[in-house]
């Protein structure tokens, strides 16, 4: 779909995710759909609190097409090996629970491990 130059970002958004959703139930298969973080929850004033969907920048309208959001979030720098600990809260999930989910990243290999769910 093309869209005006100043188009709204939100219904452009919306239209990507309603066109995957609609590959994805007629593929039988699942998409990843990255997308950028809003400010706001950096300047909450050095409080570390959980994302929420709504930190989603220009998720408006897209919310509604996707079954399923996990926020990742980093916990500090790599250890002497280049591993990370990374939080991934699942803020969206249509047939599933929700919660925080706890990943080792290894830069060198880029690999991930889950720890605890």
């Amino acid at each position: 779909t093309s869209y005006r130059v100043g188009a709204n970002r939100n219904l452009e958004l919306a239209s990507i995710a309603k066109s995957l959703l609609a590959c994805a139930k007629q593929t039988n298969t699942a998409f990843l759909l990255c997308a950028k973080m809003n400010r706001e929850i950096e300047r909450n004033g050095g409080d570390v609190r959980e994302p929420r969907l709504s930190d989603i920048a220009d998720c408006g309208e897209m919310e509604y097409f996707t079954h399923n959001a996990i926020i990742f979030r980093r916990n500090g720098e790599p250890d002497h090996n280049d591993v990370l600990s990374i939080d991934g809260f699942i803020v969206k999930a249509r047939s599933g629970r929700m919660g925080c989910l706890k990943f080792k990243y290894h830069g060198p290999s880029m690999k991930f491990s889950t720890v605890i769910y």
